[in-house]
């Protein structure tokens, strides 16, 4: 039997979180017998409330209360250094703004041979948008395009045009792209990770608060030889950006800058 760890943030999204869970039952018990599911609900809400997870005989859930906001990445690394996740044969990190679809899990088993593969970004299909959010990114950045990135972030007014302008004219699809494409980077709501991803790098250490967790862990792909596959046959639904989506746009641009000067300085020497 396969085994998945779901490793899953929670912001002040209690309604959206158990919409998540039960989406997940329903998954898990398509593939009862075949997959092994648990599920570490890591907690970053301001005032974390008792939750009253699922019951469920095919998906095992552990609360995972952070005491504070830790960010996206920083929570998931706190929960896996108490809830490891070399024992899995897949890890998911997720927001909770999601349901999976029913036949997920059991696409998820049915993807055959995955030598060399450290990542699969599944269909994320936008209820708002009405289209698949991967593949987020198919080639690698070229330095000019974030330092442009960085620019914008630094002048939030500039950036606020930008939205308006160009970015609104801006159509990304998975027209024309096919089920095991490699791709640079999935979108980083719902990410699939293998027992080779971690078995090559170990554990994560993303010292950034919030975004370009994508390009990080294409980056951790990247550097041990991994490649990242776009699987639509595996499909999420997107509710839409409940934490993120409220932001003031000064902090947006504010934590923008630091994680893409981050990627700069780190990985664009």
């Amino acid at each position: 039997m396969k085994s998945l760890a779901i490793y899953c943030v929670c912001y002040n999204s209690y309604c959206e979180l158990d919409a998540y869970l039960q989406s997940i039952v329903i998954a898990a018990d398509a593939a009862r017998g075949a997959l092994a599911v648990t599920v570490f609900v890591t907690d970053n809400s301001d005032s974390v409330q008792p939750v009253a997870l699922p019951e469920s005989d095919v998906v095992q859930m552990v609360h995972f209360p952070t005491g504070r906001n830790a960010g996206y990445l920083g929570a998931v690394q706190e929960c896996m250094k108490q809830y490891s996740p070399h024992d899995f044969d897949f890890v998911v990190i997720s927001n909770v703004d999601l349901r999976v679809s029913a036949d997920a899990l059991v696409s998820l088993l049915k993807l055959g041979s995955l030598n060399g593969v450290g990542w699969l970004a599944p269909q994320i299909r936008s209820d708002v948008e009405l289209r698949d959010r991967n593949p987020k990114i198919i080639e690698r950045y070229g330095r000019r395009k974030l330092q442009f990135l960085l620019t914008l972030y630094r002048h939030p007014w500039l950036f606020r045009l930008y939205e308006q302008t160009a970015y609104r004219r801006k159509r990304i699809t998975a027209a024309g792209h096919r089920e095991g494409e490699s791709i640079y980077a999935g979108h980083g709501s719902f990410m699939i990770f293998t027992r080779a991803f971690f078995d090559a790098v170990g554990h994560l250490d993303y010292p950034i608060f919030l975004f370009c967790e994508e390009i990080y862990l294409a980056e951790l792909c990247r550097r041990h030889g991994l490649a990242v596959r776009y699987v639509p046959s595996v499909k999420v639904i997107d509710a839409e950006h409940c934490s993120t989506g409220q932001m003031k746009s000064r902090s947006y641009c504010r934590y923008n800058a630091e994680a893409v000067r981050y990627i700069l300085e780190t990985y664009y020497e």
